[in-house]
């Protein structure tokens, strides 16, 4: 809380209490006063201050963010952070400290100390500062366990990962194999800046192959007129299957209609083809066109996204037998929603079943809250 917007509540609570104030309310505004003058203190720099206003504020409900925003600039406090990620450590306060306390251990490379509060964490940061700290205390299989991880991600590193791999590819455990797959992971997470960084590792026709992958990935389109990948058997279908992922980002029409021509003369392996035939439909049921229902239709896989944009397709299209069809489909749990029903009724009623329409309808009015039963247009990528 800022010093600005603590007296701006001070003032809100103020202006709430009566005329008369008792003795307790008259005590809680002095802690107040004190609380922002200890903020004060802590902006100035004054220590000397701070520390007399904090004595007498131990018990104020907001302590724990006062010795925060004091520790915070103060991280070579080993002593006095210790004590505060004890006492508070389930507070927010202490989540918000530790973190920056463990970069500072690492900066100064105290190794044992870093370990010893470091419990895992998302930061990149954290994580390479905890893979030289396991390589400089002897723990080598923990560090290039989580420097073959944090290299494999496909995510740009911080530069105090630089370290870590610079051992992990000095040991036993790095195979020339390992970049060729941080490459791929690079350009599957869309990190063409990491893809070609790598290349600097590559000689030769490896080289030449990276410069491909990097073409089809920043211009899909070309994988009609470029004919260096056809070239290439054994990467071939690879390629292809990456261009298209990539192409129909862009235009799904030109894609799909590419993929349907090239598609049989490629050995994509079944799970890769059933998945990029997956992106295709979404992608095109999300533009809402004409032949996304029947490519939903022909998909192998048959979770839940693909059948309920099973649904949403022959909705855009009023294409009333698929609808019907495609709620045929959906498994019991999901023909039971409200919003189904509701679609199943209008279908039935379009294709004539009257009737039967109108008894769902009357079924639905006892229990449905008939807000917007149109499914929400935003296939997720699965």
């Amino acid at each position: 809380m800022s010093f600005i917007l603590h007296l701006v509540l001070a003032a809100a609570i103020g202006s709430l209490l009566p005329a008369a104030a008792t003795s307790g309310e008259a005590d809680q505004a002095d802690s107040r006063q004190r609380f922002v003058q200890a903020e004060q203190a802590i902006a100035a720099d004054r220590e000397a201050d701070y520390r007399q206003l904090a004595a007498t504020l131990k018990t104020y409900p907001l302590y724990p963010y006062l010795q925060y925003q004091w520790l915070k600039g103060r991280l070579s406090a080993d002593s006095e952070i210790r004590q505060f990620l004890a006492d508070h450590a389930a507070s927010r306060y202490a989540g918000l400290l530790k973190p920056k306390w463990l970069v500072y251990l690492g900066e100064q490379q105290r190794w044992q100390d870093f370990l010893r509060y470091y419990q895992g964490s998302d930061d990149g940061v954290l994580q390479c500062y905890a893979g030289l700290a396991y390589l400089e205390t002897g723990q080598s299989s923990e560090a290039f366990s989580l420097a073959r991880t944090l290299w494999l991600s496909g995510k740009s590193q911080p530069n105090t990962c630089d370290g870590l791999f610079a051992a992990y590819q000095a040991s036993p455990y790095f195979t020339p194999d390992l970049i060729w797959q941080r490459f791929h992971a690079a350009l599957k997470r869309g990190n063409a800046a990491l893809a070609e960084y790598l290349t600097r590792y590559l000689t030769g026709s490896e080289l030449e192959l990276a410069g491909l992958w990097l073409k089809l990935h920043r211009q899909p389109e070309s994988v009609q007129t470029e004919t260096e990948w056809r070239q290439r058997p054994a990467q071939a279908a690879d390629l292809f299957g990456h261009a298209v992922e990539r192409w129909l980002e862009r235009d799904a029409v030109a894609a799909a209609q590419f993929w349907d021509q090239e598609k049989p003369l490629q050995t994509l392996a079944p799970a890769r083809a059933a998945d990029i035939e997956k992106q295709l439909a979404m992608a095109l049921a999300l533009k809402h066109d004409a032949q996304a229902y029947q490519r939903l239709s022909r998909l192998a896989a048959d979770d839940e996204s693909s059948r309920e944009w099973r649904v949403r397709a022959a909705l855009n299209i009023q294409n009333w037998p698929g609808v019907m069809a495609a709620i045929d489909r959906l498994n019991g749990e999901e023909k039971t929603r409200d919003k189904w029903r509701y679609w199943q009724a209008r279908a039935l009623a379009a294709t004539g079943q009257g009737a039967a329409a109108a008894s769902e309808f009357a079924e639905l009015a006892k229990t449905a809250v008939f807000t917007d039963f149109w499914p929400p247009p935003s296939p997720a990528r699965q």
